[in-house]
């Protein structure tokens, strides 16, 4: 009997971006890095989901 590991690709077990706060004095501020946060958030849920596909993929093999 032979095992074999199959394993995700490695750009979906990278660490997700998180951007560094800033010093933020006007609104204009805030929400530019709201609008950071709310990317990084997307791109790292992204991952996630594509990570459960491989697995969920990987079962039904």
């Amino acid at each position: 009997m032979r095992t074999e590991i199959i394993t995700p690709p490695p750009s979906l077990l990278l660490p997700c971006d998180k951007p560094e706060p800033v010093e933020m004095t006007t609104n204009g501020d805030l929400a530019r890095y709201a609008s950071a946060l709310r990317y990084a958030l997307d791109a790292c849920a992204a991952k996630i989901d594509a990570l459960k596909l491989f697995y969920d993929v990987d079962k039904a093999e």
